[in-house]
């Protein structure tokens, strides 16, 4: 794989584009990262990328519609480009919509490892020119049968402590936007946009190793239509303590690191 490898990044939670952008350049790519599918769009015009990763589920332009319109594109070079779609869904919530024009689905949590694989099974000169043809042999993707870009990763958490730090500074600054999104949405009695806020909190938290964050979460997202809408948002307002909680922890391990590093 050459280091010179341009990725477009595309996803709208500021943790997760931190992670990934620190371990692509850590790979030896040139990152760009697009917080949505318009601005994802406006790059995808201007330059030429090796290889897309976008989330499935953005605010606006979904990461579905971006694929359909990336693909679209008057240019011969977009339907070799591979393009993975991420999502914190299992495959077994995943409609054949859902991964139409993507080569592969990345799970999260992920790990630099499964995304050295990813870039090893996508980059290399052969997958590179075989992209466009397999794309156009491949059967209609399915949550079950749609090739998965990697393995699922045991430990959420980045093993870099220099990067977990990052991650963590990145994911304490966003939490008021976190729950600004969580009580709009309840203020709303939005049922479909609190399940949207609590699954983006969800893998974020994963990603810094909030585990009781996560599973308050996963609990709101997976309430379901026969749950009263005043018991999801009862569930959620449980969220900003376990917030809190994990703050202070995430904030004392950056103590005990900055301490010991002096």
């Amino acid at each position: 794989m050459k280091s010179t490898r341009r990725i477009l990044v595309v996803e709208d939670d500021p943790p997760t584009q931190e992670l990934l952008a620190r371990h692509l350049k850590s790979l030896g790519c040139r990152v760009d990262v697009a917080p949505d599918g318009s601005a994802a769009l406006s790059l995808w015009e201007r330059n030429d990328y090796d290889l897309v990763l976008t989330d499935l589920s953005m605010p606006g332009m979904s990461g579905p519609e971006l694929i359909a319109r990336m693909r679209s594109a008057e240019r011969p070079r977009a339907r070799s480009v591979p393009v993975i779609a991420m999502t914190g869904y299992a495959a077994s919530d995943l409609a054949p919509r859902d991964l139409a024009g993507a080569n592969a689905f990345l799970g999260k949590p992920f790990s630099v490892l499964d995304l050295r694989d990813l870039l090893d099974r996508w980059l290399t000169p052969s997958s590179a020119n075989d992209a466009g043809n397999a794309m156009a042999s491949r059967p209609a993707p399915g949550a079950a049968g749609h090739e998965r870009a990697a393995r699922t990763s045991k430990d959420d958490r980045p093993g870099d402590p220099e990067i977990l730090s990052a991650i963590a500074a990145t994911f304490i600054a966003t939490i008021p936007e976190y729950l600004q999104e969580l009580g709009a949405a309840c203020a709303g009695r939005n049922r479909a946009a609190v399940e949207a806020a609590a699954h983006k909190l969800k893998s974020a938290a994963r990603l810094v190793g909030g585990t009781d964050v996560a599973l308050l979460c996963e609990a709101v997202e997976r309430a379901g239509p026969n749950v009263q809408f005043d018991e999801i948002v009862s569930l959620a307002g449980r969220i900003p303590d376990a917030l809190a909680a994990l703050e202070q922890l995430l904030a004392a391990a950056a103590a005990t690191r900055g301490a010991g590093s002096s």
